[in-house]
């Protein structure tokens, strides 16, 4: 038996995948979101080799940890302030003051990174915002520093 096959119509073609030219376009996409994620990834990795992340993010901790404690003496209720006019209730600690850092407490697992000894201080800083008569607000400023900083440390 004999078939003849039949040719496809003038115009028509049958599509089995895609052309050279679709490939190439996304190849190129795919060149471009490679290359940008290398780039970020390899400045991540820049950014943190040059700014000894391990004793930075132990001093960021320390210093949160001060700011947080003595964010909440900054309202009119607290010990600092006369909660009927507040007003401040006697002086505050408007110079550095020193914020001992906690003992460790026993292992090497809870010894500290920074190079000893590491100083933390705070200060409260009164100031004018808005332009109104008198000081508006109290600006906390917490300080951590270790190693070659501890010449320049104000407390």
């Amino acid at each position: 038996m004999i078939r003849f096959l039949r040719a496809a119509p003038a115009g028509r073609r049958a599509r089995a995948g895609f052309t050279l030219l679709e490939v190439l376009v996304a190849g190129v996409i795919m060149s471009v979101a490679a290359a940008g994620t290398m780039a970020s990834l390899v400045a991540a990795a820049r950014m943190v080799r040059q700014q000894n992340n391990t004793g930075t993010a132990e001093a960021a901790w320390y210093a949160q940890e001060t700011a947080e404690r003595f964010r909440n003496m900054m309202a009119c209720d607290s010990a600092w302030f006369n909660p009927a006019n507040c007003n401040p209730a006697g002086p505050m600690p408007v110079g550095w003051t020193a914020d001992p850092l906690p003992a460790p407490a026993g292992g090497p697992a809870d010894q500290s990174i920074l190079d000893a000894p590491a100083r933390r201080c705070y200060r409260v800083t009164p100031t004018d915002f808005g332009g109104a008569a008198g000081n508006d607000y109290y600006r906390l400023d917490v300080r951590m520093c270790w190693n070659n900083d501890l010449v320049n440390c104000p407390c």
